[in-house]
């Protein structure tokens, strides 16, 4: 199978091309947009938003998303302890939350002194948002992505506060649109069958004219909140994030000491499912990002992806089909599902 060779992404990528020396359009997309990218400027912009959203004089600054997982940990330490702003720490209970984020969600806010949210719908209800996804698109993510940024943003509402600030890094977990992607259209398309209206309100965002009117009862029309990726901002190496939260924050991994996606139950069925559809996994694609961004080799990289893609995860697998009453039969059926048709 052919891979790039500066990267080491494989010709199964969606719509992947090479050049004549075997390097993809990935590599090329990333030293257009990141390779020459001024983080010493782009730290004095992060300075001045903060400052911007300190002078609003709200209760809270701005909200984090915060999981308990390796990002949104690093995150939260950023805006409390380097900018100085007061957080209020934002969490979707998904139903799948693991020990170790719960312990790392009550530990790092107590250390960093963040005020702290969550909510999240029943278990039940979730479950039946996530096996009806699975079963229509391959994949059970989509519920809890959308989750999290209606309860994001609703509590921004309810707090007014100015800013939020997630640690999503699009070129690291960017994983390319026919891999994974959603909509407001593909939720309700397939929600719509098993939620309520007033059910479905918990994952759906605000309408434009809803977000107008809210505007005008605050007297102004413009926009009054912000919403920024910090790793826009400022560089955003592997490492370097996890030696800062575990000296700074004390953050707990993994019982295994993996550090990726700790927060959820079901992290290694989702990269299971890719590999399962697409012959590589997240794995894969973060570990071409970090090549990309020189914190490893590519001979480290197809290493590590080869190694973390072929863990043994029966257990995991039978969990899985466990709490979402899904048989063997309907998991290798959707393995020819896509969430395409509903995008």
């Amino acid at each position: 199978m052919q891979r790039c060779s500066r990267c080491i992404l494989p010709e199964t990528y969606p719509d992947i091309t090479f050049d004549t020396n075997g390097v993809c359009h990935k590599c090329h997309e990333y030293d257009l947009k990141y390779a020459s990218r001024d983080y010493a400027k782009r730290g004095v912009e992060l300075t001045c938003i903060a400052e911007w959203a300190r002078r609003q004089g709200k209760r809270f600054d701005c909200i984090v998303p915060f999981s308990g997982g390796k990002d949104s940990s690093y995150t939260l330490y950023v805006c409390r302890k380097q900018l100085g702003l007061k957080v209020l720490a934002v969490n979707f209970n998904n139903g799948l939350r693991t020990p170790e984020a719960l312990i790392n969600i009550e530990h790092i806010c107590q250390v960093t002194d963040s005020a702290f949210v969550c909510y999240g719908p029943s278990w039940q209800t979730m479950r039946k948002l996530y096996r009806a996804f699975f079963l229509a698109t391959g994949q059970f993510c989509v519920p809890c992505d959308m989750g999290i940024w209606a309860t994001v943003h609703r509590v921004a509402e309810q707090y007014d506060v100015p800013l939020i600030v997630s640690g999503f890094s699009a070129q690291i977990e960017s994983r390319g649109p026919k891999i994974y992607s959603y909509n407001d259209r593909l939720f309700q398309t397939i929600a719509s069958r098993i939620l309520t209206k007033d059910e479905m309100r918990d994952f759906l965002s605000l309408s434009p004219a809803r977000k107008i009117a809210r505007r005008l009862k605050r007297g102004r029309v413009t926009r009054y909140r912000r919403q920024i990726s910090l790793p826009e901002y400022m560089n955003w190496d592997d490492a370097e994030i996890k030696r800062v939260i575990s000296q700074e924050l004390g953050w707990t991994p993994r019982a295994d000491g993996s550090s990726d996606h700790i927060d959820c139950c079901f992290a290694p069925m989702k990269g299971y499912f890719n590999v399962q559809k697409w012959g590589f996994g997240e794995k894969t694609t973060k570990y071409a990002a970090m090549t990309r961004h020189g914190e490893i080799t590519r001979d480290e990289a197809l290493t590590r992806a080869q190694r973390d893609e072929s863990r043994n995860i029966d257990s995991a697998i039978a969990d899985f089909k466990r709490r979402l009453d899904v048989t063997s039969e309907e998991m290798v059926a959707a393995k020819s599902r896509t969430h395409l048709e509903f995008l």
